[in-house]
C-alpha cells in the first residue's frame, strides 16, 4: 500500500508553526550521530507537539504524556527501540516488560499506514488520513474485527490501562523510497477525553510531518556503540556485534508476555535463542517444550499440540500429554511454523486468543494454555499468506515481536570462535588429554566459507576435522592442531563436487576464461566474433548459482555485501538485470535461457 500524501489545508499562522517545527527537528536530527540520539530528540519534540494539541484542544491542562517510543523495524523485524519517559519517576516506577505496547497496533500501522488514536478505557480506534476522523467499527473498514478485540483485551492494553493510559498514538514511519520503517508510539493519560476525540486531526498531521522527516534518518544514523558488559553464557556461549545489537533489546522481549516470533535460515540457532528468552524470562523455572512441526505428520500436529483421551482415535492406547501440558507455566517454542496445515493453524489461532483447548477425547470442560509461545520459521510467513498457504489472521497473532536471527556469513565474527567452542567440546565429550585448536591458516579457511547451512553445518564440519585431525598419524603431541587440510578433507564431505580452497577457485576461473577464449577463437574463424562485454554475464551466473544455494533474494545480497541495494530496494532491479546478460550470452551461444521459478517474482 503506498504511503498516504501528507499535504493538507491549513492557515498562515499553521503553515508558519509546520515550517517552524520541520527546521527545528532537521537541525536537530543533522546533529545527532546515532539512533539514539535522533529518536531521543524526535520524541522530545513530539511529545511537546502532543501537549500542545491538548492545550489546543478542549482539555487545557487536563491531559498529559506519559511516555513515547520509536519502534524501529525495517522489513517487518525489530532492530531497535528507544524510550523516552516524560519524567525519571515515571521510568523509575516500570520495569521494562511494561514499555511494548501491544504490537496489533502494528498490524493497522503496517495494513494502512495512517495514524491511529487508540482509546484504551472506551475501546475504540481513530483512524486519522488528511481531513477525516473516522471510528473503526465496521468490518468494511477492519476486514479483521476481531484484531480489535485482540488489542483491547489483551494482557499489554490492560497494562496500559492500570498505568493510568487512557490514550494511545500511534503514527507510522517511513524511509526514503516511502517503505514502514516502524512506527511511534505515545502514551497519553487525559480523563476527560474517554470516548472523545483527543486531538484536533492538524496535530495528527503535524506528527506525521515530523515522522516523516525523522524516518530516513533513523535508518543513517547508526547504532549507539555497545558495551562490553554482554558476556556469552551456557546457551549462547559466543556473542558477535550482530548479535549483541540483537540481544540488547531481546532482553526487554524475553520478559514480555507476548508471542515472539523468530525467522532464519535452518541451522542458525533459532532453538538456541528461544531457550535463552526462557531462561530471562518469568517462566525460567518451569519446562521449555519444543515442537518441531517439520517432523509430525499433518494429521497429528493437533494433537501432539492439544494431546489426548485414551481411545480418542485407532492406536490412542493410553491417554498422552500434548506440548501445551508438557510446557505448562513454561513456554512452548513451536518450531517450523509454516508447516502447519490450514486446519491446525485454525486450531492454534483458537488457543492464542481465548487460552482455551481440549484434548482429542475429552468432552468435559476445557483446559487453560497456561504458556508463553515463541514460534520459529525459515520462511517467508508474508508471502505463504498471499499464497493462500499460512492465515492471515495467524500470521498478525504470531507476528507480535519479530526478531530475524541472521546467518551465520553475515556473523563473520563469530566463526572462529563457535569453532574453537565446538572443537573444544568435542575434545571434551572423547576426555582427550593435552589441548585442541585451530592453527592460522584453519582459521582463515573457515572465516571464508559461506556455512549455507549456518550453525549445524559449522557444528559438523569441526566434528569431522577433529576426527580426520585425530586419526593423523604424524600428529605425536597431546596437543591437536586442526589444519587446512584437515578443514578442506572435512568440507569436501559436504559438497564433494565444490572446491574450498581459494587456489581452487582461480583454477576453476582460469578454466572458465579458457573456454571462453577457445569459444571465441572457433566463432573468429567463422568470422563470428564472440563479444568481450558477454563476459558480464558471469555476475548473473554467479547471482543465479547464489539463488539456487539460498532460495531467498535479500539474502543473496547480504552475503555480497550489498547491504546498500537491500536498503534502498533497488537489488530486485539489479538480479533482473545480471539475469538478462547471462541470457543475452546463451542467446548468442545458442543455448537454452535460464529459466527462474516463478516464486521468485523477478
Amino acid at each position: 500500500m503506498d504511503a498516504p500524501s501528507l499535504a493538507f489545508r491549513c492557515s498562515d499562522e499553521e503553515t508558519a508553526k509546520t515550517i517552524q517545527l520541520l527546521a527545528d527537528l532537521i537541525q536537530t536530527l543533522r546533529t545527532a550521530h546515532t539512533f539514539d540520539d535522533s529518536a531521543d530528540a524526535f520524541l522530545k519534540k513530539s511529545q511537546r507537539l502532543v501537549e500542545d494539541g491538548l492545550w489546543d484542544g478542549d482539555y487545557v491542562g487536563q491531559g498529559m504524556v506519559l511516555r513515547s517510543m520509536v519502534h524501529l523495524r525495517p522489513f517487518g523485524e525489530y532492530q531497535s527501540l528507544h524510550v523516552l519517559h516524560r519524567e525519571e519517576r515515571l521510568a523509575a516506577t516500570l520495569s521494562k516488560e511494561s514499555w511494548l505496547p501491544s504490537m496489533t497496533a502494528w498490524e493497522w500501522i503496517d495494513r494502512y499506514q495512517i495514524p491511529l488514536e487508540i482509546d484504551l478505557v472506551a475501546k475504540t480506534i481513530r483512524f486519522h488520513s488528511l481531513f477525516r476522523v473516522e471510528a473503526i467499527h465496521q468490518e468494511t473498514v477492519l476486514p479483521h474485527p476481531s484484531s480489535q478485540t485482540a488489542f483491547t483485551g489483551n494482557v499489554t492494553a490492560k497494562r496500559l490501562v492500570a498505568r493510568n493510559v487512557t490514550h494511545l498514538l500511534v503514527v507510522p514511519l517511513f524511509g526514503p523510497t516511502q517503505e514502514t520503517l516502524g512506527m511511534v508510539s505515545i502514551e497519553v493519560n487525559c480523563q476527560p477525553a474517554i470516548g472523545k476525540a483527543l486531538l484536533p486531526t492538524i496535530y495528527f498531521q503535524y506528527l506525521s510531518l515530523l515522522s516523516e522527516v525523522a524516518g530516513p534518518f533513523f535508518i543513517i544514523h547508526p547504532q549507539a556503540p555497545l558495551s562490553q558488559e554482554m558476556a556469552g553464557d551456557e546457551l549462547l556461549p559466543i556473542i558477535g556485534q550482530k548479535m549483541k545489537s540483537i540481544l540488547s533489546f531481546l532482553k526487554v522481549f524475553a520478559t514480555h508476555e507476548e508471542t515472539l516470533l523468530i525467522s532464519g535460515e535452518t541451522g542458525v540457532g533459532k532453538s538456541r535463542l528461544a531457550l535463552w528468552c526462557h531462561a530471562h524470562s518469568a517462566h525460567q523455572d518451569h519446562n521449555f517444550e519444543i515442537l518441531d512441526l517439520s517432523t509430525i505428520p499433518e494429521d497429528m500436529q493437533l494433537p501432539e499440540l492439544f494431546g489426548w483421551k485414551k481411545g480418542a482415535f485407532t492406536g490412542a492406547i493410553q491417554d498422552y500429554k500434548g506440548a501445551l501440558v508438557r510446557a505448562e507455566n513454561g513456554t512452548l517454542f513451536i518450531d517450523e511454523i509454516d508447516k502447519l496445515s490450514l486446519k491446525a493453524q485454525a486450531g492454534l489461532l483458537q488457543v492464542l486468543e481465548s487460552r482455551q483447548y481440549r484434548p482429542l477425547g475429552n468432552n468435559r470442560e476445557s483446559l487453560k494454555a497456561n504458556v508463553r509461545f515463541i514460534v520459529g520459521t525459515n520462511a517467508n510467513l508474508k508471502e505463504s499468506v498471499q499464497q493462500g498457504r499460512f492465515r492471515e489472521d495467524l500470521y498478525y497473532r504470531i507476528n507480535v515481536i519479530p526478531v530475524h536471527l541472521p546467518t551465520l556469513r553475515e556473523r563473520r565474527d563469530e566463526i572462529p570462535h563457535w569453532a574453537t567452542y565446538m572443537v573444544q567440546r568435542k575434545h571434551r565429550e572423547l576426555e582427550k588429554l593435552g589441548t585442541v585448536f585451530f592453527d592460522a591458516e584453519a582459521l582463515v579457511c573457515l572465516e571464508k566459507q559461506t556455512w549455507p547451512g549456518n550453525l549445524r553445518q559449522l557444528d559438523n564440519t569441526v566434528r569431522r576435522a577433529y576426527l580426520i585431525a585425530l586419526s593423523d598419524v604424524r600428529a605425536k603431541s597431546p596437543d591437536l592442531v586442526l589444519k587446512r587440510s584437515h578443514l578442506e578433507q572435512a568440507l569436501a564431505l559436504d559438497f564433494p563436487h565444490a572446491q574450498s580452497s581459494s587456489s581452487s577457485l582461480g583454477e576453476s576461473l582460469k578454466q572458465a576464461a579458457s573456454a571462453f577464449v577457445e569459444q571465441a577463437l572457433d566463432r573468429f574463424e567463422n568470422a563470428d566474433p564472440l563479444d568481450l562485454n558477454s563476459t558480464d554475464c558471469f555476475r548473473g551466473l554467479v547471482l543465479l548459482q547464489a539463488m539456487e544455494r539460498l532460495q531467498d533474494k535479500k539474502q543473496v545480497y547480504q552475503m555480497f555485501g550489498k547491504d546498500k541495494s537491500i536498503k534502498n530496494r533497488n537489488y530486485h532491479r539489479e538480479l533482473k538485470q545480471e539475469l538478462q546478460k547471462a541470457n543475452h550470452l546463451f542467446q548468442s551461444l545458442g543455448i537454452s535461457e535460464v529459466e527462474l521459478p516463478k516464486d521468485w517474482n523477478l
